[in-house]
């Protein structure tokens, strides 16, 4: 098995033997992160920014999938969220945005992890909707990963057309 090539961040990683109150602390706080990960994202210019806003999307997305356990693990309740299935995160994020470079085959799995996201989110397990976190964690990385490879920030930086190296 491949070791991914960026291990979840230390501070995005909950304590170990939280309670439920915790639990709930914890939800609230990667909650935060992720909405303010996805307004960033939401009316952003198309610029070099790019592939650390898809970090961030991730690294959110990484805590959200832990709270997401720990709250599963207190077994507290969820409120389905009908609709959910049809979940964009933002503009520039939406299937077939031109915005979005990279891979196809990248973007084509991310979209299916957004979708598998709703999919969870209108159920009532929270096991699944940790899962669907940690998917689209997953795949946003390797997103951000092959753009910050590929130069994509640094020739947008700089105006050329061409990565800088």
């Amino acid at each position: 098995m491949m070791t991914p090539k960026r291990a979840r961040p230390k501070e995005d990683r909950p304590a170990a033997g939280l309670d439920s109150g915790a639990a709930r602390e914890e939800y609230r706080r990667a909650s935060r992160r992720w909405r303010e990960a996805l307004l960033a994202s939401v009316e952003a210019p198309p610029d070099a920014g790019f592939p650390a806003r898809v970090r961030e999307i991730a690294t959110a997305a990484n805590q959200q999938s832990a709270a997401f356990e720990l709250v599963a693990a207190a077994r507290l309740g969820w409120k389905t969220r009908p609709g959910a299935q049809a979940m964009e995160l933002s503009y520039e994020l939406r299937p077939g945005a031109r915005s979005r470079p990279g891979p196809r085959e990248l973007w084509e799995r991310f979209d299916q992890a957004v979708r598998a996201l709703g999919d969870a989110y209108e159920g009532i397990s929270l096991a699944e909707i940790a899962h669907a976190f940690g998917a689209l964690a997953k795949i946003a990385h390797q997103i951000a990963d092959q753009l910050e490879e590929t130069g994509f920030g640094r020739e947008r930086e700089s105006g050329s057309g061409r990565a800088a190296r």
